[in-house]
């Protein structure tokens, strides 16, 4: 298009002006303005109106480009396509933006049309601008509101059907879900089809038809009770009606009152027959008239009766008397009377009345008469009330709502939702919901359950979140997306009731893992559950075990009155708890420690009992086995006591019948009291020393002191103390042995005498007349020499034998001690020395490595005089004797065995049981009695068995050490 000229610059014609004047009134009155342009010559004329819609000064030139200026930026293109193409289409119509020099956008409308020649040449063009922004404006409105209609129309709660009446017949255009959820007819069904064909019974086709007359002769909103047909059979609605387009469509909302109908039918007659009643006053007069409807509220039997102003008052109720009043007194001046207040009857009833009432009043404004209506209103009160109290119970239960914008920030919030957190609704909004959720739970909304939205439109689970102050909280949500494509989110708390469902698995884990039998049975004692340990104990699986009762564990070995007594108690709502003895499954007997408690529910009622049962039968056999022990140790002719080291001083706990015989003390005198009261002034206090280390290191010992009785006499006592610990290890008692060897020490000391004087006396004697012996076997020859010879010999074997005596009287007074030997060691040793004193004999060991055995300090005596006597009485010129150790588990085994004659039965005796000597004895057997008693001493055995083919072998027995 070439550059268009200003009309202002070019000379105006006649025609030219008519034209403008013409136009000028007609367009300013329809808000439009116009152009004619010549397409011959370019030229363009531009109307002062539509300088005004372009906002152009008048006097200012209006030009192709300053219009093109005004145009918005979005849409000038396609201005300048139709301008350019104008002579080719023969015109346009087009809407666009205008931008004014304030930066205000308005909306027009500019069409043209083209005018030809005779010969079709394009001649002129007229175009015509409106402004269309008031239009515009309320189309986007109106779109805004389509909008909104169908997203309220899908959300609906209420079955919801827009229809269009064709030939009178209602055609289904659209169903909302809940439409579909409750009829049970999908939109692909019924769209398009007749609404009534589907939805009304064949009895009430009529009915219909006159609804549908109504609706669309009417154009009015209608709300009637209806029954319709779904597919779970008729229901009763409300069918409320918006009538459209002149009655050719509908919106057809249904609210369903079956199961609520036949209450309201109720109420309607209630209020139907509502008790009201009138009254009129003449203040002039003072004339009052009340009807008998009144009367019956205030409970008078008269309907003529009435009273005056301040006997009203009288029955007013006290706390409604002063608004009365004041109310009252501001209706005489002229003020509306309307009020809601209580009145107390003669009989003591409280009602609830509503009073109006209208005043007619004189030229001087003084009221001159008075109507109004009384109607009881206690039900509809009561009903309030009620109401009130569901509402705020709603309130207070009310699940959290909350709105999110397509970002997934909160938009809204109540305060049910923001609690669930622990913040305040201000706290959240403009946030993401992200900040109320850890990451794992965040990458599953977004992983899982926002697919899910997308694809059905909601979700509905439990999710974990974080309060502000990073616990976590459990919770239940349900999230709904709109069309416009927020999210509608509520949720409810349900910590505490994770947290039971956590504490009832627990408590079942518990129950499963116990080794208590427990059992289950509602309230006539029929099981329901059993533990794993019933199964167990009882032999009864859980399928044989349920729908039985306990009886199938009863046992004759009770008594009927135990199970009275155990009924009559839980059947109270008490606990009861006892011991009896049940029967397995097999027959088997056992004894059970029994629990039998109620299970009640909210309302304190017994609905089960829960019974557990402790299998006691082994501890009961071990308390009979403790008590047979008891009665042993206190009936023992051992002296015993057991200490307490728990407590200061460490005194007797405990003592038995033979040690009070021995100290002569009572009970009641010794309990309580440490042990060294029994010890006085010739008590050893190294021997005391001693034993009190002894306790002090928590080691078993035995000592020999002088103890005193109760009555001063002195007696010797073996006492042994032993340490006793529990299951853990902990020390919890001392048991003490006192045995009274008084008549014992006194032997040792009649024995030390006697050893005395036999090794002083008679050694000396004896080594006289062994250096008697010498003189004459030297100075003589023949028979006396040979005389002498045997004096001599028989003088040494009386000091052998002496020494022997000495050394087992020596063992027999020492104290006994006990040491740990390496036995390869000790037997080298031991033969070596032997071989030095006997170098003709021939000694094998044969012993393994790392064998230790516990035995007497002079176990090693006891082996040389084995290998010693088996090399002296051997017969042959090179005696031969052999060592062989082995063990096991417990015990170490030295066997000597030899060449040599066979050991005499009465020696065998002697070194085997410890035999008395008989006095024919001549004593060759004591080296074998010195064994048998350090063996002895050693906790050991000693075994004299024949040698093959010939010999002796000798088997000592001791303990392996650990």
């Amino acid at each position: 298009m070439s550059k268009s000229h200003d009309s202002s610059s070019d000379s105006v014609s006649d025609s030219g002006e008519r034209r403008d004047a013409h136009f000028r009134d007609a367009q300013a009155i329809a808000n439009l303005g116009s152009w004619e342009r010549d397409l011959t010559d370019d030229r363009v004329y531009w109307s002062a109106e539509l300088k005004r819609l372009l906002d152009v000064p008048r006097d200012t030139p209006l030009t192709d480009e300053r219009f093109l200026e005004r145009v918005h930026p979005g849409d000038r293109a396609v201005v300048e396509e139709n301008w350019s193409t104008l002579g080719e289409d023969g015109g346009f119509d087009i809407e666009h933006r205008l931008v004014t020099d304030d930066s205000d956008t308005r909306w027009v409308r500019q069409r043209a049309t083209v005018q030809r020649d005779e010969d079709g040449t394009p001649g002129t063009a007229v175009g015509v601008v409106q402004d269309i922004t008031e239009r515009k404006q309320y189309e986007r409105e109106l779109e805004e509101h389509r909008r909104r209609f169908r997203t309220l129309f899908e959300q609906f709660p209420q079955p919801t059907v827009e229809i269009e009446y064709l030939s009178d017949e209602p055609i289904v255009r659209q169903v909302n879900s809940a439409f579909e959820e409750t009829f049970g007819y999908s939109a692909e069904e019924i769209v398009g089809e007749s609404l009534d064909s589907y939805i009304v019974p064949q009895d009430r086709q009529q009915r219909a038809r006159e609804i549908n007359d109504r609706v669309q002769s009417t154009g009015r909103l209608v709300s009637e009770e209806v029954t319709r047909r779904t597919n779970s059979g008729e229901r009763h609605f409300i069918l409320q009606n918006a009538v459209y387009n002149g009655g050719s469509k509908a919106l057809g909302v249904y609210t369903d009152i079956t199961d609520r109908r036949e209450r309201e039918i109720q109420l309607q007659k209630a209020q139907n027959v509502a008790n009201l009643g009138y009254w009129s006053m003449d203040f002039r007069s003072g004339e009052v008239y009340w009807s008998e409807q009144i009367c019956d509220i205030w409970g008078f039997a008269d309907g003529t009766w009435s009273i005056d102003e301040d006997t009203y008052m009288e029955y007013v109720h006290p706390d409604d008397r002063d608004a009365v009043a004041k109310q009252w007194q501001a209706a005489k001046e002229g003020e509306p009377y309307d009020i809601e207040h209580r009145i107390v009857t003669d009989g003591g009833e409280t009602k609830w009345v509503r009073a109006n009432a209208d005043f007619e009043f004189d030229n001087a404004g003084n009221p001159v008469s008075a109507i109004g209506i009384v109607q009881e209103i206690t039900e509809r009160k009561q009903r309030e009330s009620r109401l009130e109290t569901q509402a705020e119970a709603m309130e207070v239960s009310m699940e959290g709502i909350a709105l999110l914008d397509e970002t997934g920030e909160f938009i809204y919030m109540n305060q049910a939702h923001a609690d669930v957190f622990g913040y305040d609704p201000e706290d959240l909004l403009g946030r993401t919901w992200r900040c109320l959720y850890d990451e794992a739970e965040i990458a599953r909304f977004e992983n899982t359950v926002f697919p899910e939205i997308e694809d059905a439109g909601k979700w509905r689970g439990e999710a974990v979140g974080q309060t502000r102050h990073g616990t976590r909280v459990h919770h239940e949500l349900t999230l709904s997306r709109l069309d416009d494509g927020k999210l509608i989110c509520t949720n409810k708390d349900i910590t505490e009731r994770k947290q039971r469902e956590w504490d009832l698995r627990r408590f079942r884990r518990a129950i499963e893992a116990s080794a208590h039998s427990i059992y289950i049975t509602d309230c006539n004692g029929t099981i329901e559950y059993v533990n794993p340990a019933f199964e167990r104990t009882t032999g009864y699986s859980a399928e044989e075990a349920v729908g039985r009762t306990p009886a199938i564990l009863r046992s004759e070995a009770n008594d009927e009155e135990l199970y009275e007594e155990m009924w009559d108690t839980i059947l109270k709502g008490d606990t009861w708890h006892g011991e009896l003895i049940n029967t397995t499954k097999q027959g088997d007997q056992y004894v059970v420690n029994k629990t039998i408690a109620p299970v009640t529910d909210d309302s304190d009622e017994t609905t089960h009992f829960v019974s557990v049962n402790k299998d006691v039968t082994e501890m009961r056999e071990q308390q009979d086995e403790l008590y047979r022990l008891r009665q042993a140790i206190d009936k023992a002719h051992i002296p015993l006591t057991m200490t307490d080291p728990a407590k200061d001083d460490n005194p007797m706990v405990y003592i038995n019948e033979a040690f009070t015989d021995l100290t002569g003390y009572s009970e009641a005198e010794l309990l309580g009291e440490n042990c060294r009261l029994l010890q006085g002034p010739d008590s050893d206090p190294e021997t005391v020393a001693d034993l009190r280390a002894a306790i002090d290191n928590e080691e078993q010992t035995t000592v020999e002191l002088r103890n005193y009785r109760k009555d001063g006499t002195m007696f010797w006592s073996q006492i042994t103390v032993t340490p006793v610990y529990d299951t853990d290890g902990d020390l919890i008692r001392w048991l003490g042995t006192q045995r009274d060897i008084t008549e014992r020490k006194e032997r040792e000391q009649h024995l030390q005498v006697l050893e005395r004087v036999l090794r002083h006396n008679i050694r000396n004697d004896i080594h006289v007349i062994r250096g008697f012996a010498e003189a004459i076997q030297d100075a003589t020859s023949g028979t006396i020499a040979t005389h002498a010879e045997s004096i001599r010999t028989k003088s040494d074997q009386l000091v052998d034998t002496a020494n022997k005596q000495r050394m087992i009287t020596e063992v027999l007074l020492e104290r006994p001690v006990q040491d740990t030997f390496e036995i390869n060691d000790l037997l080298q040793h031991v033969t070596q020395s032997v071989a030095e004193d006997y170098p003709d004999a021939t000694i094998h060991v044969h012993c393994p490595e790392d064998i230790t055995v516990v035995a007497s300090s002079r176990i090693g005596q006891a082996v040389e005089e084995l290998l010693v006597n088996a090399i002296q009485h051997n017969d042959t010129a090179s005696p031969v004797v052999k060592t062989t150790v082995s063990r096991d588990d417990e015990h170490v085994s030295l066997d000597i065995a030899d060449n040599g004659p066979a050991i005499p039965d009465m020696e065998q005796q002697v070194g085997t049981r410890g035999e008395k000597v008989d006095p024919l004895y001549h004593g060759s057997g004591l080296g074998l009695w010195l064994v048998y008693w350090i063996v002895t001493r050693s906790d050991g055995t000693v075994v004299f068995e024949e040698n093959d083919p010939s010999g002796n072998r000798v088997k000592i027995e001791l303990p392996r050490s650990r």
